[in-house]
């Protein structure tokens, strides 16, 4: 099961527009394409501005460093910097386009948990309680989704 940020159209969004627009789900992940191929790997996983800053400091880094030996551990230690905070880079990215954080939700992939928060969404709407009908046990996605702790 993995971890991931839900975030939704914002108020920068036309009226009409922010409700055919589904939510988009950021994994909270290492993203290992970032540590291999740096600001191209950005791009690749949707954080296209943070991803073209990346290129254009690499660029006038390896300028400005060419005669510095220790050159390619900087890049490394800067490229498993970039790939640990890849996520948030990305969210990042939906920040700058309009997009404002919904909470989190946990399921196995992208489907999953759109599909959970889609679901909780539903039943908050619905106003059933975030209680299981089978025994009086809190559901622990069912309160994740709606921000609540489980205490009265």
């Amino acid at each position: 099961m993995k971890v991931w940020s839900v975030w939704v159209p914002g108020v920068a969004f036309a009226g009409r527009a922010a409700e055919r627009e589904l939510p988009v789900v950021v994994p909270q992940t290492v993203r290992w394409s970032v540590l291999f191929l740096g600001g191209i790997g950005l791009a690749g996983i949707g954080a296209r501005i943070p991803g073209m800053l990346v290129i254009a400091l690499s660029v006038v880094l390896a300028v400005v460093l060419r005669d510095v030996p220790l050159l390619p551990v900087i890049v490394f230690a800067g490229r498993f910097a970039l790939a640990a905070f890849g996520s948030e880079l990305v969210e990042w990215n939906l920040r700058l386009r309009g997009y404002v954080s919904a909470g989190s939700v946990v399921g196995s992939s992208r489907e999953m948990a759109l599909l959970r928060y889609l679901d909780g969404q539903h039943r908050r709407g619905a106003t059933q309680p975030s209680v299981s009908a089978v025994s009086s046990i809190p559901d622990p996605f069912a309160l994740a989704a709606s921000g609540g702790s489980g205490r009265s």
